[in-house]
């Protein structure tokens, strides 16, 4: 799944005695995203803070003046504004909860602008606080109902939560609005395949699983499969302190069906793309719980950032849960033979075009790569140190700045020890 990358451009006028100031922030992109604050008289030690950019005390000033005594009812929309700037740096620097705090404060003053709830929508979701996306994206709706992002992230929200007619609607919504938007009509084109097979699929759920098979063909899955998951969801939970946010689907194919609505690569075993799915023409209970294990760290991963983990964390957190040990154990060979003979390239440009070109060689590379990076974190430092760099993660942080607050290794130091350590 590509990362969804908002930008939106606010062109502000502040009409103060006849001087106009234009700044830049938040995230639209349409002529319609153009926010115009109306004329109101301000104090030159006010207008001066605005000018400077100094929003909190600006905030101060301005809610003085509204809320003592309310001269001109258009501060309000100065006082949402400069709590919006302050929402814009936090998103830049991934801290969602403070953005929410600021947007929240906007919204009590100014509740009929889209863009606020679009950015909360994009924080919220951020955090995988799907209820709280949906309505904060459900309320760009109420103001402009073809609104393209509102729609789109809607399909997603409703799509990992399995309301697949929803997604349906507002995928078809959001590719009114852009037809060209790649992403959405490949989600869209994947999702009509699906609901094409899914007429003869039955389905069993429990508290943190729906599972969806063939039950005439494959009936032994009824039970199999639930079991499998309820271990796996107990080994996972205990050893990286991850969770789902929601009832996980999982989807069991043919291989046609899988490979069809997937479009995955032929030597892939599984995917998990908001949902889990694996094809099971000719399966063996040990491999499949092997693929339901790898797939299923993704899906909490997901659950606990987003797409803000990086690809090799990612993936060698899955490979190293999964309980494959003999196929970690070839992985792990590969990648040491790798290490010791080429070029390795620095773990944030992984997987490169191995995955893309369908190559199963140089994936392999690359999963072994990404696997030897993670054995040897927690070689060195300790499941502990998985999960709360994890949580320093979903913070906000980036992998390089949370690891270097635990360990004191900076990105480039981890990764040349680590390579040195395979080396040897």
């Amino acid at each position: 799944m590509k990362k969804t990358t908002i930008i939106f451009l606010l062109l502000v006028n502040f009409c103060l005695g006849g001087i106009s100031l234009s700044l830049n922030a938040g995230t639209g992109k349409n002529e319609k995203d153009k926010v115009y604050l109306p004329p109101v008289d301000l104090n030159p030690e006010t207008y001066q803070l605005l000018k400077n950019r100094q929003w909190e005390p600006a905030i101060e000033k301005l809610r003085e003046a509204y809320e003592l005594f309310n001269s001109d009812p258009n501060l309000k929309y100065y006082l949402a504004f400069c709590y919006e700037q302050l929402a814009n740096t936090a998103l830049t620097e991934k801290r969602y909860q403070d953005a929410i705090n600021q947007l929240e404060s906007a919204v009590q003053y100014v509740d009929d602008q889209p863009r606020f709830y679009v950015e909360l929508g994009v924080c919220f979701f951020s955090l995988s606080r799907y209820s709280e996306a949906e309505q904060a994206f459900s309320r760009v709706l109420e103001f402009e109902s073809d609104h393209f992002l509102a729609n789109k992230m809607l399909g997603e929200i409703y799509y990992l939560t399995n309301n697949m007619e929803e997604a349906r609607e507002h995928w078809e919504a959001a590719l009114k609005a852009e037809p060209n938007d790649d992403y959405t009509k490949k989600r869209l084109a994947g999702l009509k395949k699906y609901n094409r097979v899914a007429e003869n699929l039955e389905t069993e759920t429990d508290m943190q699983f729906s599972v969806s098979f063939n039950g005439t063909q494959k009936p032994e899955l009824r039970e199999l499969v639930l079991k499998m998951l309820g271990e796996i969801y107990q080994q996972v939970g205990r050893e990286l302190n991850l969770y789902p946010n929601r009832q996980i689907p999982v989807i069991l194919l043919t291989n046609q069906a899988f490979f069809d609505i997937t479009g995955s690569p032929q030597w892939a075993g599984g995917v998990y793309e908001g949902h889990i799915k694996v094809p099971v023409d000719k399966y063996q209970p040990g491999l499949l719980k092997i693929v339901l294990a790898h797939e299923y760290v993704h899906a909490v991963i997901f659950d606990r950032l987003s797409f803000r983990c990086p690809w090799w964390l990612n993936e060698g957190l899955a490979q190293y849960m999964s309980g494959d040990q003999s196929g970690n154990k070839l992985r792990l060979e590969l990648a040491a033979k790798f290490i010791k003979e080429s070029n390795v390239p620095p773990l944030e440009k992984l997987p490169g075009n191995s995955i893309k070109s369908n190559d199963s060689k140089n994936a392999q590379v690359a999963y072994g790569l990404a696997l030897s990076a993670v054995q040897y974190f927690v070689d060195r430092f300790g499941m502990p140190a998985v999960q709360i760099v994890i949580d320093s993660m979903a913070e906000g942080k980036s992998f390089a700045s949370a690891i270097r607050n635990y360990t004191g290794f900076s990105f480039v130091e981890f990764q040349q020890n680590w390579k040195e350590g395979y080396s040897r």
